[in-house]
């Protein structure tokens, strides 16, 4: 059934090149044909900014005092000294509370060109307060089956190369999970890794400013939101740091973090 969507993708894809899905300081970020999304249905999710308040990343609040992330958000962005870690609103400027970030470690084997484990750990600088917009998530065990609903959220452009301001207000999408077989069918087998999860919905998806940002499944956390081609381009699901398969990673980095 997900094949047949994606008999075309390995040219497209080729064609397109992949990116992270970072902003980099000045990439535009989107969810793409999303909805907005209250933050009490994701209290977990974080806007990473510059300390002057520049959203270029997602995440997740995993501890009070820590935050899941992509590697390629933080391995040549700003130092922790001017990354600031906003939430607790819907509105990416206004309504929420924000922490500094005090120490950052990302995948010791981070690849920036295969954009092989892209996770990383965020340090602030004092736990947030728990309430009904700010809530830890819990990190999956194992990776959801091919065809589960997930949730991904963050902020941004609503349509790939859009020169507007990105949407204040948080946008949500729902994506299908599918298996890593269709996943490399679309993008070749040394493209994905087996510590990878892939999603793909038709016109619909994460893009460029929504990395390091959740993938959810009924409340639990299973994907960092990595990379893919384009941004809802037929046929080209998006990639995802498998939170299951970094869970000896995070509890080890954590203690020395």
């Amino acid at each position: 059934m997900i094949r047949v969507a994606l008999i075309s993708s390995l040219v497209v894809c080729v064609l397109a090149g992949v990116v992270p899905r970072s902003r980099k300081i000045f990439d535009g970020g989107k969810i793409v044909n999303g909805f907005d999304l209250d933050i009490k249905d994701a209290p977990y999710q974080v806007s990473i900014q510059t300390d002057w308040g520049f959203h270029f990343c997602g995440g997740s609040l995993i501890a009070p005092d820590i935050i899941l992330t992509a590697a390629h958000c933080v391995e040549d962005n700003p130092p922790p000294s001017e990354i600031s870690i906003y939430m607790g609103s819907s509105d990416r400027k206004r309504g929420g509370h924000r922490r500094a970030a005090i120490n950052i470690i990302y995948h010791e084997n981070y690849d920036e060109e295969e954009i092989f484990n892209d996770v990383a750990l965020i340090r602030i600088e004092r736990p947030f307060t728990l309430s009904d917009k700010i809530q830890t998530i819990p990190l999956a065990s194992s990776d959801p089956a091919p065809g589960s609903t997930a949730l991904a959220s963050g902020w941004g452009d609503l349509f790939e190369d859009d020169e507007r301001p990105s949407p204040r207000h948080l946008q949500g999408v729902y994506l299908s999970t599918i298996s890593l077989e269709d996943c490399r069918y679309a993008y070749g087998d040394s493209a994905i890794q087996d510590e990878n999860l892939c999603a793909y919905t038709e016109d619909k998806d994460t893009c460029q400013g929504d990395s390091g940002g959740p993938l959810a499944v009924d409340g639990t956390l299973v994907g960092v939101v990595s990379w893919g081609a384009g941004c809802a381009m037929r046929g080209a699901p998006g990639v995802y740091a498998s939170v299951a398969d970094y869970s000896d990673w995070i509890a080890k980095t954590i203690e020395i973090l």
